[in-house]
């Protein structure tokens, strides 16, 4: 069995160097991710943003330069090595306190 870890925004050398946490894993089973360099050191940040579907390309494009902007000053990446995953999510697919913000909107607006 082989397992990966996944650098993410904000990680630190521990999280980038893949450590078994469940029973009966050999750590010479574990593969270092593509995003960690040779010593485990994290060489490639990934952001990924859930949102609210509905907002328009150019409110997406200045937040993935707005992200860009604060990993590099945070963490002194280099622009081209930072990835960012936007995922629209529709009001059905999301929910709050076990109500679908679709339905919410539908009890507020009396529908």
């Amino acid at each position: 069995m082989m397992i990966t870890a996944r650098h993410r925004f904000g990680a630190t050398l521990a999280n980038c160097m893949a450590i078994a946490v469940t029973g009966g894993i050999r750590p010479d089973t574990l593969q270092q991710p593509p995003e960690c360099g040779p010593s485990g050191e994290p060489q490639m940040p990934l952001i990924e943003v859930s949102l609210l579907a509905g907002r328009s390309p150019e409110l997406k494009q200045k937040l993935i330069e707005k992200l860009t902007e604060a990993t590099v000053e945070a963490l002194g990446s280099k622009p081209e090595s930072i990835s960012v995953i936007l995922r629209d999510v529709q009001p059905h697919d999301w929910a709050k306190g076990g109500i679908t913000l679709g339905e919410r909107k539908k009890s507020q607006s009396g529908g």
